[in-house]
């Protein structure tokens, strides 16, 4: 049989999925394969697994892991009324996370709706971090409205950092105490997660800053003591008089 296309040698956990598109491919596996070969292509690697991997190391030093979260989107009784499924990314406590890439594949068609996708304004279908505050926890979120999604699967790349990992790149103890003066209130970037340039930049604008203080204070005590010393000659002179 005639191969039209080797497109990927992607994986789901150990499953292989669809690496080769010939005449009898069904549009399902048409469909998967062009949705691995995408995905594949943007991030610069082509195997992906529903268990935790270490991919690389975030800006504050922390190893950066990465898993494929996959199961049923949550079935939708009403149009537009929202039904949600929230779940650990896994059984560690996660201090940040961001998705990849996340999208719901239709067995029937094989239709594959990138998240967050909209049908129209009364059915979407969406995926998104959130904090549990009791667990002190990154978790995640998917959202249906429509019943044209029950019984799809979704699939999201997700990126994580954990809690229990030291971070490696942080600012000296005066630096943190005077976070202030470095960042404004409202753009409050982590101190720990400033890179090397950045570093530098901050430290030279506190040795600016604890400059200009001391030159500040060192003119206050000029001025008093000029001031003291004119007192003095004034009352020398009303005694005189």
């Amino acid at each position: 049989m005639k191969t039209i296309k080797k497109v990927s040698e992607s994986y789901i956990g150990d499953t292989p999925i669809a690496t080769e598109i010939n005449s009898s491919s069904t549009n399902d596996e048409v469909a998967g394969a062009k949705a691995v070969y995408d995905y594949g292509e943007t991030l610069g690697k082509s195997e992906y697994s529903t268990t935790e991997q270490v991919v690389g190391t975030w800006t504050n030093g922390k190893p950066l892991y990465e898993i494929v979260k996959t199961g049923t989107v949550p079935t939708v009784t009403t149009d537009g009324t929202a039904v949600q499924s929230a779940f650990d990314i896994v059984t560690d406590k996660v201090d940040f996370a961001f998705i990849v890439s996340s999208f719901v594949a239709q067995s029937g068609n094989g239709s594959i709706w990138t998240m967050p996708y909209y049908n129209n304004d009364m059915r979407y279908v969406k995926s998104q971090v959130y904090y549990n505050g009791s667990q002190q926890s990154k978790r995640l979120q998917v959202t249906s409205s429509g019943t044209v999604y029950n019984g799809t699967t979704y699939y999201i790349v997700v990126r994580y950092t954990k809690t229990a990992d030291t971070a490696t790149r942080t600012l000296n103890a005066n630096l943190q105490m005077n976070t202030g003066s470095l960042l404004d209130t409202g753009d409050r970037t982590e101190l720990n997660e400033l890179d090397g340039e950045t570093l530098e930049k901050a430290q030279n604008v506190e040795e600016t800053k604890q400059e200009e203080i001391k030159q500040e204070t060192e003119l206050e005590e000029l001025t008093k003591a000029n001031n003291e010393t004119s007192g003095d000659t004034i009352e020398e002179k009303e005694v005189e008089a």
